[in-house]
């Protein structure tokens, strides 16, 4: 499963305007980024905090990764089919602050926005794979 999300160094696979301050994602899986350790963390800001960034909660290797942070989780989960196939499976928790003054921002991205970002991530992220699982295919 990728490791490489985030801000930096990867990105998020998702509309780069947007997700990425306009820089654009990777193109492929990099594997030097391959090596997320519990503990680690995830940026999604300019600034590393517990509340710009989540935090490796547990791992899995090419089961699940769990990221948390004060008022949220995001889970990816791997899930064989049985024919040869894997499904990625994501969920993304949060617990609005329902008194801070950004209340109406974070409604709107997260309950308005984050379903349309999801999308173009997960898509992104199995453009990758598959593009990957081609080139680690033998020539018969």
């Amino acid at each position: 499963m990728a490791g490489a999300m985030g801000l930096e160094p990867g990105r998020l696979y998702s509309y780069d305007l947007l997700d990425n301050l306009g820089r654009p994602s990777a193109r492929q899986i990099l594997p030097q980024f391959q090596h997320l350790a519990v503990g680690d963390w995830v940026p999604m800001g300019g600034n590393t905090t517990p509340y710009t960034a989540y935090r490796v909660a547990r791992l899995e290797p090419a089961t699940l990764m769990l990221w948390d942070k004060p008022g949220g989780s995001w889970l990816w989960l791997l899930e064989p089919d049985g024919a040869g196939c894997t499904r990625l499976i994501t969920r993304l928790r949060s617990r609005y602050a329902w008194t801070r003054s950004t209340i109406v921002t974070e409604l709107i991205l997260m309950e308005i926005g984050d379903p349309f970002m999801m999308r173009k991530c997960l898509l992104g992220i199995k453009q990758r794979a598959e593009r990957l699982a081609a080139g680690r295919r033998l020539p018969t």
